[in-house]
């Protein structure tokens, strides 16, 4: 993408290759959706798709930021939330400011206090929930590593079934 040129054509194709789609991810009660920056595109994707959610009790979108003008996506985001009448749960993380409706932090450090889940209101049980990893490639690590080691979480294979996933 670097390489193009103003004007230059881009095709982008509706089917999805790879392990960081909905077909990949085993039945749970709680998907969660850990974003960073345009690491929410993905999961703007599925929702608006609205393909095999159903079979997920509760949805929860996490995205971080360093800044709250980094938050292009709220509107959209907004609009994906009604949609889902309760079943989406949306927060903003935003790391260097504290702005009112958000949590301040790193989303890791805020899994490792407690936080997190308590803001949501809904537990990251390795027996209920599954979790996508999309972003900062630190980000992805440093809460991979958190979830494994704090909440008893297996990286999922697709041939071994896990309650991480990412990308």
């Amino acid at each position: 993408l670097f390489n193009l040129k103003i004007n230059s054509k881009l095709l982008i194709s509706r089917k999805s290759f790879g392990f960081f789609i909905l077909k990949e991810i085993p039945y749970c009660e709680i998907l969660w959706m850990f974003s960073s920056g345009t690491g929410v595109g993905p999961y703007l994707s599925i929702l608006r798709e609205n393909k095999n959610l159903e079979r997920f009790k509760n949805l929860v979108l996490i995205h971080s930021n360093k800044f709250i003008k980094n938050c292009n996506y709220n509107s959209v985001i907004k609009n994906l939330r009604d949609n889902y009448y309760g079943k989406l749960r949306v927060l903003n993380i935003i790391s260097q400011e504290n702005i009112y409706g958000t949590l301040k932090g790193r989303i890791n450090n805020l899994i490792y206090n407690g936080i997190l889940e308590k803001t949501i209101g809904l537990g990251l049980d390795y027996r209920k929930s599954h979790v996508m990893i999309c972003g900062n490639p630190l980000m992805i690590k440093s809460t991979k590593e958190i979830l494994i080691k704090l909440r008893n979480m297996k990286k999922h294979l697709h041939y071994i079934k896990g309650n991480i996933t990412f990308e």
